[in-house]
C-alpha cells in the first residue's frame, strides 16, 4: 500500500513538472535556442565602429562575397562561419564604418562572423576589410 502511494506521488509530481514547470521555463526564455549575447545585434551599413583589439584582416571581398541575389538577405552573401586572418594589421582603437554585416537574424549572429568595415584612419585608411563581430564596438 505504501509503495503504491509513493508511486502515485512520483507520477503526480512528474506530470506537474512536465505540464506546468516546462511551459513556464520556456516562457522565461530558458528553452530558447537563439544565440543571445553581446554580439547578437546586426550592424547596419553606415554604423561607426571601433576595433577592440588588434587583428590581422583580409580584404572583405575575399571573405564576404555577393551572390547576386537580392530577394532575401540570407542568400545575398556567401561567407565563412568565422573570420579568417589576413595580411593587413589593423591596430586596436582603429575607427571604421560598417559596409556589410551578412547576418540576417538573431540565429545567424555568431560573434566570429565577418563584418566588412571601411577603415577610417591609419595606414590602411580607405581599405574595406573583414573583421570579426566580437571585436567591434559602436562609437
Amino acid at each position: 500500500m505504501r509503495a503504491s502511494l509513493v508511486g502515485i506521488a512520483v507520477v503526480t509530481f512528474g506530470l506537474f513538472g512536465i505540464l506546468v514547470l516546462l511551459p513556464i521555463l520556456w516562457l522565461l526564455g530558458m528553452g530558447d535556442g537563439t544565440y543571445h549575447g553581446p554580439n547578437t545585434d546586426i550592424l547596419e551599413p553606415g554604423r561607426a565602429v571601433v576595433l577592440a583589439a588588434e587583428f590581422r584582416a583580409a580584404p572583405s571581398r575575399r571573405v564576404i562575397k555577393p551572390t547576386g541575389r537580392t530577394d532575401f538577405k540570407e542568400v545575398m552573401f556567401d561567407w565563412p562561419g568565422t573570420t579568417p586572418e589576413g595580411e593587413l594589421a589593423i591596430a586596436k582603437g582603429t575607427r571604421g564604418v560598417v559596409e556589410v554585416d551578412p547576418a540576417w537574424d538573431d540565429d545567424s549572429c555568431s560573434p566570429d562572423r565577418p563584418i566588412a568595415v571601411e577603415i577610417a584612419e591609419g595606414e590602411h585608411r580607405g581599405s574595406v576589410v573583414a573583421l570579426p563581430r566580437r571585436l567591434l564596438r559602436g562609437r
